[in-house]
């Protein structure tokens, strides 16, 4: 990261080549690049296969790791870390990813009854921890149920008694016939979780009332209903009047010169934090107009003002619902000035406004720099009215504009965006065809190159999506973060919309929202002043398990030389170090994937029991903010969409689970074990019981199909099986013989080739299939590892890094592999998160699916010298005649 940084100030610096005062200049640009050596920050995308999902599903994404300055691809940090969160802000899922041939890519497997909602992704390093909650990549994600299918809720709002007691009405209508439907049961949980039940009307309308501050999580409804034998669990966010909203006024350049004119950008918000839209009048005391404005559609807009000084003047607003609002505006101020900021066409033009258009009186220098890089330092030419800078020469991204005094005081600052295509690869996809057939073979080439249309290197991911059934996500994208949102204070509703071919006001509206938006990251004040900015986070480099050792009477001693040992049985490792002075101990070596549990073990130093090992817990950040939300599930498409996925999910495992007067019964029969299939032989509990075996060693002599021995477990007919134990792959045969039979719940044979051998192949890999499974679930779900309470030992299963998972996508080369594969209902048709171009080329293939639609082809990723990559490509699907 740092050489990065280094050879791109290098470059930058030739700006620096034409400032006529070479003292401040240099001196202004060491201050600059001092911050960057000391505090390199790290910046990050992620990217997923598509925006929302049904329970049982996975999440396919792919981080890209970037340098903060350069946006060169990096993974000095080791690990990252992606959550999925729910609506009421807890995480349900965590994975960590390692850099696997440069790339950062893995999965999120969601359960099944997972209840349906408004989730997020959330990624990070431990590195990026260090600058806040704020800084950590977010993504909205939409979760169905798959009754969405089936059944609508619709929820209306009443707040006429204000917002401490909201009145809600639900109704539940089935999708097909358009007829409301009487559950059996309602109920809802509140703040305390509390389980209450709700009283359905003969008009088939649920009403409720409730204080959502109070009642409820991040003001989400959670409810559950149980119609016709399928249960239903899903998130409602309960809004805010519609008469809650705020607007802010913004001078362009933060000042307000008395009578001069002045740019005043506003923008407006309502309580949950979305853009509303308003129109108004500024007025002044007396109630003489002196503007009218309006915003757009994300409640922001701009006017022009000229006021006298200290001249109260006030915003009658009115907001899309008919409420209307007063606001005061800024007060106009003598012996001050303020930066201004235009794009004309390509040129970028910057000027000053004054107080009465007076020239400037003191020695001022304009600066510019974009993610921490100075460009430009010189002093402000009193003797022209404005300076103009091309955008081919700016890079891309969001500029800050700051005037500063002679003492290097802040005066006036602005935030402008440059889109310079110099810095886009430009992406050319060519398909081998014009249209395709159902399961037919789909081949695709992908060129890079730059704007001198020379060949770049460069890494992404790709998704290809079914059109009917996915809107591909054009709101959050590797632009808009890596160029945009990154840099900027608060929330960003929507950033694609200033990028879309079909926003003609995009530029405008961008501008916009350079004005009521504030500069993140680096504080240049701060920069200014020589008082640097030192990282907070701490940089990965590998997994660390730490602890401390007591002694002596009571356990209050704390001294150097306790021997501690770390043991793991799957896989095999062993390490030992000593306490230092303070009895403290770690190890740095232990890196292992996910559900590894170690055991750790101190003695004294003359390898006696008696002493405390005490192991450090590890802490995530915590969640300080959340996405305001929109709803998506009265999308016809999606509906459409959760049907599709919830079909191909019910061919592939069987049927979900069944609820049933809080008995869940199972459509078909399946084991104790979350992977558990249905054509597979269970050895139950009872039976387990019933047998003398004393261990598992000799329950898998008795229980047949095996031909088991001290060194290996084989199939009575030869090969050897796949071994789970709770989820997790042993292929260590010395920790499974010696595991006790107690502890033992289930044990589930999958033969080779079989129907369930074939779906867990989707979880453990091809050999699943090739070679069966024997599924052993365990009474405590804990691997085999019970909870040791001795003093001087104890087990520790941390968060490891996430194994090789494939995206499945079948192969139709021969007719037996169609028959193999009796229905194709893919919504993602194609994920693969590690595509690298060779002199600027690379190919790929896959096979449509049954369902005739066109598909989209989403690619993101960075070439290797930081240039963006984004492109999106439709192929076509034609009937089979």
């Amino acid at each position: 990261m740092k050489k990065s940084l280094f050879l791109l100030s290098c470059i930058i610096n030739i700006w620096h080549s034409f400032a006529s005062d070479i003292t401040v200049k240099d001196s202004i640009s060491i201050l600059f690049n001092k911050q960057l050596q000391i505090y390199p920050q790290e910046k990050l995308y992620v990217q997923t296969d598509k925006p929302y999902y049904v329970g049982g599903e996975d999440i396919w994404f792919r981080a890209h790791l970037t340098d903060y300055t350069s946006h060169i691809p990096d993974t000095i940090s080791r690990y990252i870390y992606t959550e999925l969160i729910d609506p009421q802000n807890t995480v349900v899922a965590r994975v960590k990813t390692i850099p696997r041939e440069g790339v950062y890519h893995g999965y999120i497997h969601l359960d099944e009854l997972l209840p349906e909602g408004n989730y997020q992704l959330r990624s990070y390093t431990r590195y990026m921890e260090g600058l806040g909650d704020s800084y950590l990549f977010r993504k909205a994600l939409y979760i169905g149920d798959p009754l969405s299918g089936l059944y609508r809720t619709n929820a209306e709002f009443n707040f006429e008694g204000g917002d401490e007691n909201v009145g809600i009405r639900l109704q539940i209508i089935d999708i097909k016939t358009n007829q409301l439907i009487l559950p059996k049961e309602v109920r809802y949980i509140d703040k305390k979780e509390n389980i209450k039940n709700l009283t359905i009307n003969e008009d088939s309308i649920i009403r409720l009332s409730c204080n959502p501050q109070k009642d409820l999580i991040n003001r989400m409804l959670y409810i559950e209903y149980d119609y016709s034998g399928r249960f239903h669990k899903q998130f409602i966010p309960v809004p805010y009047s519609k008469e809650e909203y705020h607007v802010d006024f913004f001078p362009e350049g933060g000042n307000f010169p008395a009578n001069a004119k002045v740019r005043i950008a506003f923008k407006a918000l309502q309580a949950d934090g979305l853009g509303e839209i308003v129109e108004g009048t500024v007025t002044d005391a007396e109630g003489n107009e002196k503007a009218k404005f309006s915003s757009n559609s994300l409640g922001m807009g701009s006017f022009y003002l000229k006021a006298k000084q200290g001249e109260h003047l006030y915003a009658i607003c009115k907001n899309k619902n008919g409420y209307e609002k007063k606001f005061e505006l800024p007060l106009p101020e003598s012996h001050t000035l303020t930066l201004q900021a235009q794009w004309t066409k390509n040129v970028l033009n910057l000027f000053i406004a004054t107080e009465d258009d007076k020239p400037i009186s003191s020695d001022l220098y304009l600066l510019l720099q974009c993610r921490g890089v100075l460009l430009y330092c010189q002093p402000w030419d009193n003797n022209k009215k404005y300076l103009q800078l091309l955008n081919t020469s700016l890079p891309s991204g969001v500029l800050q504009a700051i005037l500063v005094d002679e003492n290097y005081n802040p005066v006036s600052e602005r935030l402008i965006f440059n889109l310079n295509k110099a810095d886009l690869a430009e992406v050319t996809v060519q398909n081998d065809h014009s249209s395709y057939k159902s399961r037919e073979l789909i081949q695709s080439g992908i060129s890079l190159k730059d704007s001198q249309q020379n060949p770049v290197e460069g890494n992404f991911a790709i998704s290809v999506t079914s059109d009917k059934d996915i809107q591909p996500d054009t709101t959050h994208t590797i632009l808009t973060t890596l160029l945009l949102t990154s840099e900027l204070k608060g929330y960003i509703e929507n950033p694609g919309r200033y990028f879309s071919e079909n926003n003609p006001k995009g530029l405008m509206e961008l501008d916009q929202l350079m004005l009521t938006q504030g500069w993140s990251r680096y504080s240049i004040t701060n920069i200014l002043k020589d008082s640097p900015e030192y990282p907070k986070g701490q940089l990965e480099v590998g997994p660390e398990i730490s602890g401390s050792v007591r002694s002596g009477l009571g356990y209050l001693n704390k001294k150097a030389g306790h021997q501690v040992a770390i043991t793991s049985f799957v896989p095999a490792s062993f390490e030992t170090t000593e306490t230092d002075s303070l009895g403290r101990f770690r190890f740095i070596h232990t890196e292992q994937p996910d559900s590894t549990r170690f055991i750790v073990q101190a003695l004294t130093k003359k390898g006696k029991k008696g002493v405390e090992l005490t192991l450090d817990s590890i802490n995530y950040p915590s969640i300080q903010s959340r996405i305001p939300w929109r709803h998506v599930n009265q999308n016809p498409q999606f509906e459409t969409y959760i049907q599709k996925a919830d079909e191909q999910y019910t061919k592939e495992n069987g049927m979900r689970l069944i609820y049933l007067d809080e008995v869940v019964v199972k459509a078909r029969k399946r084991g104790k074990s979350p992977v558990s299939v249905e054509d597979s032989r269970k050895v139950t509990q009872k039976k387990i019981e019933e047998t003398s075996a004393s261990s598992l060693y000799i329950l898998l002599k008795t229980i047949g199909d095996f031909h088991v021995t001290q060194d290996e477990i084989t199939w009575t007919g030869g090969g050897t099986p796949l071994i789970v134990i709770d989820e997790i792959i042993f292929d260590e045969i010395g920790f499974i013989v010696g595991m006790a039979k107690d502890l033992v719940e289930e044990v589930e044979v999958v033969k080779p080739q079989s129907y369930g051998a074939n779906i867990l192949a989707g979880t453990f890999g091809s050999e699943a299939f090739d070679k069966g499974v024997l599924l052993i679930t365990t009474k405590a779900r804990d691997g085999g590892f019970p909870d040791r309470k001795t003093f001087n030992k104890k087990s520790i299963m941390p968060l490891g890094y996430q194994k090789v998972k494939e995206f499945y996508s079948p192969h139709y080369e021969t007719a037996d592999d169609h028959n193999k594969v009796p229905f194709d209902l893919r919504t993602t048709l194609y994920w693969n998160p590690n595509l690298q171009t060779e002199n600027g080329q690379v190919n790929f293939q896959f096979y449509s699916a049954d369902k005739i639609t066109d598909y989209t082809i989403t690619l993101e990723g960075l070439t290797t010298d930081g240039k963006l990559i984004r492109k999106t490509h439709k192929i076509n699907v034609q009937e089979t005649p």
